[in-house]
């Protein structure tokens, strides 16, 4: 059967006019409710709304970010998050667990999350966009707070002793120092007899790549090793507990010597 030309353009029309718009991938558009860097926002998927909403957080090129997510115990199951922005890094979340992301800005723009309930019900959970340190992340100095990532890793003294805790497997510590190649780095943690079990702190470089394995610290033998370190810049130390359960509560110190020192 011949189709003359004007039924090819009506079909073309009507099939143009069916066509999926930009947008997620029921071919909805996106519509993403606005964060602020620096604001806590308690949110929330009600049982009659789509399962699946999306955010939208303000970045400036060059600068570095951390975003904290907690599926609140109050959720009905489940909630998928994901940094469309960048690789569409995705973690899934169980009722009170909580994961941090680290993110860095090329250009400005905004940051996309996606957020998904495993089922049509009700999800609660919070998130926070934290600036880097190095862009002027306020960090509590007696508890060491905000520091769930290396983005916002607090900065330490040179030789300076601290006491900290970590409240559940997903809490992690991050700590930087500044070093320079040659110098060899003791680190000493002592993980308290109140603490639910062991400690698991390893060191990292600028880059998040491992500097050392991944000790195992009990309560009864503290953790004292070294490490010469091959560049100048920051190590990065990353505390995190064995498991959820009560505080994790620790001391530890970060010390340098220099090369030939």
């Amino acid at each position: 059967m011949k189709l003359s030309i004007l039924t090819i353009l009506l079909l073309a029309v009507l099939l143009s006019a069916c066509a999926p718009e930009e947008g997620d991938e029921s071919g909805n558009d996106i519509v993403p409710q606005s964060l602020e860097v620096g604001q806590a926002y308690n949110l929330t998927i009600a049982e009659h709304e789509d399962t699946t909403k999306y955010y939208s957080i303000p970045v400036t090129a060059g600068n570095s970010y951390s975003i904290d997510v907690r599926n609140d115990l109050s959720s009905s199951n489940l909630i998928s998050v994901q940094l469309i922005s960048d690789g569409f890094q995705r973690e899934v979340l169980s009722k009170g667990r909580m994961t941090s992301f680290d993110y860095a800005a090329d250009k400005a723009g905004s940051l996309l999350i996606k957020i998904e309930g495993s089922s049509r019900a009700f999800f609660r959970y919070h998130i926070t966009a934290h600036p880097s340190v190095d862009d002027g992340l306020v960090q509590d100095d007696a508890l060491y707070e905000p520091n769930n990532s290396k983005n916002a890793a607090y900065p330490v003294i040179n030789g300076a002793q601290y006491s900290s805790s970590v409240d559940m497997a997903d809490d992690f510590d991050w700590y930087a120092l500044d070093v320079v190649s040659g110098d060899t780095l003791t680190l000493w943690i002592s993980n308290s007899i109140d603490s639910a079990g062991h400690l698991h702190p390893q060191l990292y470089d600028g880059q998040g790549l491992p500097l050392s394995q991944e000790y195992v610290v009990s309560h009864t033998t503290d953790l004292n090793v070294q490490h010469v370190v091959s560049y100048t810049g920051r190590v990065f130390l990353k505390v995190e507990g064995q498991s959820p359960g009560p505080p994790y509560v620790y001391d530890f110190s970060m010390t340098l010597a220099a090369s030939g020192g």
